[in-house]
């Protein structure tokens, strides 16, 4: 017997979190979409659609009621208000998949940049948790390099670190099972 995991999806209005659950759902996965506003937004037939807002705590528990696991996309700069969120989902669930970056250093207290400072604070506060976590550390975006369109079609990109090749896209899977006593 295969087990089916109730998956909820935060971020699920964007380009990552609308793609994973046009996906779970093709593979019938149980999927939970977050939004804050379930009316304003479409999602595919078989998604179970919530309103919750990670910046709301509180809106966030009966969304993560008798859910497995949490994709989690932080939408903010700061990892500051992730505690209560973080006991929230440590309440519901048994895991945490947390999308990051791949220029975390994972030996360093203060990161390169302060995107990666806010993303090894918020990995940090996930570790803390009892939760299993899967931290995906992603190097890029397509959907970013849209952004140099002008600017290729013009034959010049101007960008910090455009000296630097990036032939694909690299993601690192970090995980640890907690152990449960």
């Amino acid at each position: 017997m295969t087990t089916r995991w109730k998956i909820p999806v935060t971020g699920a209005t964007g380009n990552v979190g609308g793609h994973l659950v046009e996906q779970l759902v093709k593979v019938g996965a149980d999927v939970r979409v977050l939004v804050r506003n379930p009316a304003a937004e479409a999602f595919p037939a078989g998604a179970e659609v919530m309103r919750g807002d990670l910046a709301d705590p509180a809106s966030m528990e009966a969304p993560l009621r008798d859910v497995d696991a949490v994709f989690l996309l932080w939408p903010f700069l700061t990892a500051d208000p992730t505690a209560g969120l973080l006991a929230v989902i440590e309440r519901h669930a048994q895991r945490v998949v947390y999308l990051s970056a791949s220029g975390v250093d994972v030996d360093a207290e203060h990161q390169s940049t302060p995107i990666h400072q806010f993303h090894a604070e918020l990995e940090r506060a996930v570790q803390r948790t009892g939760l299993d976590w899967v931290f995906l550390r992603l190097a890029s975006f397509a959907s970013n390099n849209l952004g140099w369109a002008e600017q290729i079609r013009a034959g010049v990109v101007r960008s910090a670190g455009a000296d630097e090749a990036l032939a694909h896209h690299q993601v690192t899977v970090t995980r640890q099972l907690a152990r449960r006593g």
